[in-house]
């Protein structure tokens, strides 16, 4: 669109500005003969007229036509400008020119090209003049720079830059630093002249019919993206001069097969030959410091790379996904990391050799190299970064040095190959899932200096048989052990205080375990699912055992609580069906519900006399139960508590328990001690004077409630579970009023 400014200054004056545009070019022009390089900084910018705020090139008339109608013809510039990205787009007409007023010479079209706004960024496009000569272009989305490419045909050229960053100021047209020479046809060379000391940014981007470079001797810098996505180039040979290759400077040149660098260069950018796919060996100068991120990514074809002595930082990615890498032998670098995700998905790496400097390998430098099968680290390693070599399948055995501190998460997660581990005794942590699903690992030995293991550790080290740990541990986190199903026995040391949720889930190998005495709870699932664990033995501290701890220990047979235990969780011992003897401590306050549910092993439960809530279910279906005895004390027994104990007929309650509705199978006798032998004794007197009500003389109590035998033997099942249910209703009201203490009420 053109704007409103330039409208307004179009119309009379519009001949008038192409007159100032070109008096400014003569003066271009002369100085330029005068002083080759002189720069268009050299002609004062007040002598800019304001046609070069133009952003769109169409004829004088259609200019014109733009001004009255107040909007401009884009179609018609991209007739009048014919471009090509490889196929011409639908819109463009490869026999149309530019207008006749437009001169063919090169930068009068390029000024026009430049104009017109292009929606197609950073790609090359041709431009046709009158004559049928034909240049090619690049574009950059602005800011950028806009430069000359070659001249189609042959012969050589200076070539142009215009730099779009001041556009409302005009355009500043530099001399060239570069003077190309062009074969004939679509396959190209160049020879950069004598003298250049520096390639700039994107100067040949996306040229893909170039095939060779040759550079001079004094040429010290490549800029960023100088020869992107050339993929036509076969071969580089640098120049003895050069110190540094810019970010993306050959990015994607997939017929690179062979690259020589100079001993002087120092650097080489981020993404520098990233997807140069064909690419097969590379050797670095000794004067090397750095390479990039991203640098060699998905340099599928590489086989060897050869790193120098001076060598001290590898860059993010640099390597990744180099596939055809078969080792990497860093021992003559002066490197102590290495960076993020170097190596990764290098699935032909087998060996790895650590230079002696060495104290960190960082995140996921080695993760999916599934060939490596040998690693050796260097004695000053402190830490190995998360993921460092997960899914590593090849790696038999790791020896870490004893200055090593800390293992990262995930560091060897899914390194099934991998078959014993000897940690150093300095190693103060293990992160999560560092040796997570190593199913080969069969033994591991933890060193005295460990404090915590973190969650899912060593979740499903399936060949695990046996673990020891040290005395200074004091955390095993969430998950860390679950899945072991190999591991048979475990002994934990006196300062450990916490294991995490799910610690040693479905370990069914586990036959018993003996906690230290300083172990205050054991959390939610801990111990779930170890079918084979047949004992239990508590410490003295324990309060509280979590959520579902033991639920599905189908083994265990005898469980005693420590004094001290005041809770039981949730669930916590639910299917132990092999539970037949359970003692609870005298501070035990609140069984929690479904906590011995299903526990049809257990014959007699005595409570203790502090408890105060037994929860829903919490003894269902225990069908061996025949016996259940409460002791003095406000007790409140759950919905459903004792369902389905088919085995229990009589239960013996104090004065002020609780009953939930369906607490007690319908056939169980409640029976509820009296506070004191008078109040027998008042009884008896009473059911004497009223033994023709045969309700212990509770006369007005009962005389409307309707009895278990009022139930008609012909009545439908769904009414007799009303009436029982309107029955149990008004017992539990009755009992409110104080009616329990008139004697034993059978259900």
């Amino acid at each position: 669109m053109i704007s409103e400014k330039i409208m307004s200054q179009g119309g009379d004056n519009f001949y008038e500005l192409l007159r100032q545009r070109a008096e400014i070019q003569r003066k271009i022009d002369a100085l330029q003969r005068e002083k080759p390089n002189a720069k268009f900084d050299d002609v004062p910018k007040t002598e800019l007229g304001p046609l070069s705020d133009m952003m769109g090139m169409l004829s004088v008339r259609e200019l014109e036509n733009a001004r009255k109608t107040n909007k401009s013809n884009n179609n018609a510039a991209r007739r009048l400008l014919p471009m090509w990205i490889g196929v011409a787009p639908a819109n463009a007409d490869p026999d149309a020119a530019l207008p006749a007023h437009i001169k063919p010479s090169l930068r009068e079209a390029l000024e026009a090209f430049y104009r017109f706004r292009l929606s197609h960024p950073s790609r090359i496009f041709e431009i046709r003049l009158e004559d049928n000569e034909q240049y090619a272009t690049g574009w950059e989305s602005g800011p950028s720079w806009h430069r000359v490419r070659k001249k189609i045909g042959g012969g050589d050229y200076r070539g142009l830059e215009l730099d779009s960053r001041d556009r409302w100021k005009g355009l500043r047209i530099v001399t060239p630093e570069v003077d190309v020479m062009y074969g004939e046809g679509s396959r190209y060379s160049v020879v950069v002249r004598e003298g250049v000391t520096s390639i700039g940014e994107h100067a040949f981007h996306n040229c893909t019919g170039l095939t060779s470079v040759t550079f001079p001797e004094g040429l010290s810098s490549i800029g960023n993206h100088a020869f992107y996505k050339c993929r036509g180039l076969t071969s580089v040979t640098f120049p003895e001069g050069l110190t540094r290759i810019g970010e993306g400077a050959f990015y994607e040149c997939s017929g690179l097969t062979s690259v020589t660098f100079p001993e002087g260069l120092t650097s080489i950018g981020n993404k520098a030959f990233s997807g140069c796919t064909r690419l097969t060996s590379v050797t670095f100068p000794e004067g090397l410091t750095s390479i990039g991120e991203h640098a060699f990514y998905y340099c599928t074809g590489l086989t060897s790379v050869t790193f120098p002595e001076g060598l001290t930082s590898i860059g993010e990615s640099a390597f990744s996904r180099c596939i055809g890498l078969t080792s990497v032998d860093l021992s003559q670098t002066s490197m102590t990391s290495i960076g993020d995700y170097a190596f990764i998905e290098c699935t032909g790496l087998t060996s790895v050799t650590f230079p002696k400097g060495l104290t960190s390998i960082g995140e996921a430098v080695f993760l999916e190299c599934s060939g490596l099968t040998l690693v050796t680290f260097p004695d000053r390693l402190t830490s190995i970064g998360g993921s460092a070599f997960l899914n590593c399948r090849g790696l038999t055995s790791v020896t870490f040095p004893e200055g090593l501190t800390s293992i990262g998460e995930s560091a060897f997660h899914t390194c099934t190959g991998l078959t014993s581990v000897t940690f150093p005794e300095g190693l103060t942590n293990i992160g999560a899932n560092a040796f997570n699903k190593c199913t080969g690992l069969t033994s591991v030995t933890f060193p005295e200096g460990l404090t915590s293991i973190g969650g899912y550790a060593f979740y499903e080290c399936s060949g695990l048989t046996s673990v020891t740990f040290p005395e200074g541990l004091t955390s095993i986190g969430q998950a860390a052990f679950s899945n072991c199903t190999g591991l048979t026995s475990v002994t934990f040391p006196e300062g450990l205080t916490r294991i995490g949720r799910d610690a040693f889930r479905n370990c069914s190998g586990l036959t018993s375990v003996t906690f230290p005495e300083g172990l205050t709870s054991i959390t939610y699932s801990a111990f779930e699912g170890c079918s084979g664990l047949t004992s239990v033995t508590f410490p003295e501290g324990l309060t509280r055992i979590g959520e579902s701890a033991f639920y599905g220990c189908s083994g265990l047979t005898l469980v005693t609580f420590p004094e001290g235990l005041t809770r039981i969780g949730d669930y916590a011992f639910f299917q132990c069906s092999g539970l037949t003897s359970v003692t609870f401590p005298k501070g035990l306050t609140r069984i929690g519900r479904g906590a011995f549910r299903k526990c049809d092993g257990l014959t007699s439960v005595t409570f203790p006399e502090g408890l105060t809530s037994i929860g829903e279910r919490a003894f269902r279906k225990c069908t061996r139960l025949t016996s259940v005895t409460f002791r003095e004390g406000s007790t409140s027994i759950g919905m459903n508590a004792f369902e389905g104990c088919t085995g229990l007929t009589l239960v013996r309650l104090s004065r002020n328990t609780r009953v939930d509705i369906d607490a007690f199978a319908s056939n169980v006798r409640l029976e509820y001690e009296d506070e004191d032998e008078d109040e027998d004794e008042d009884e008896d007197e009473d059911e004497d004077e009223d033994e023709d009500m045969g309700t212990g003389g509770n006369k007005r109590l009962f005389e409307d409630l309707p009895m278990p035998g009022d139930y008609d033997e012909g009545a439908a099942a769904s009414a007799k579970r009303r009436r029982m249910r309107l029955w149990k209703k008004n017992l539990r009201q009755m009992r409110l009023e104080g009616a329990d203490k008139y004697g034993a009420l059978r259900l």
